[in-house]
């Protein structure tokens, strides 16, 4: 069949691989891939960022093909933690997978320069 299925292979969605939590700082990149198998074909992949479907955006990239798919986040803030879920489903059933994003902040100490001191600034007692 043109579908990728065959009468005699059996109906199956599984995931062949599976996402792993996250710590990155604010203005890292990260990546998280989501593979699986199953027949028939096609699958179907979406993402979810606290159970709602995940946006792409200029700094949010999604790349699918026909056995995993791509979520890409740049320029990493705080707002962007959470949890990530990759869903895979086909005519039959559907599967998932989650990891949770950490987005640290950077901490930035100011910066003083030091101060030049003119002799009328200084007094000796």
């Amino acid at each position: 069949m043109e579908d990728g299925s065959s009468p005699s292979k059996r109906p199956y969605i599984r995931l062949t691989s599976f996402l792993n939590n996250v710590t990155k700082n604010a203005g890292d990149e990260v990546r998280f891939k989501c593979e699986a198998a199953g027949s028939p074909l096609p699958l179907q992949f979406s993402w979810l960022k606290n159970h709602a479907p995940v946006e792409k955006n200029r700094k949010l990239k999604i790349k699918n093909r026909e056995y995993w798919s791509r979520l890409v986040i740049t320029d990493l803030e705080v707002l962007d933690s959470g949890y990530y879920q990759c869903v895979v489903s086909n005519s039959l059933a559907s599967v998932n997978t989650t990891a949770v994003l950490r987005s640290k902040p950077l901490v930035q100490f100011p910066y003083k320069r030091n101060k030049k001191l003119n002799y009328s600034d200084v007094s000796v007692n």
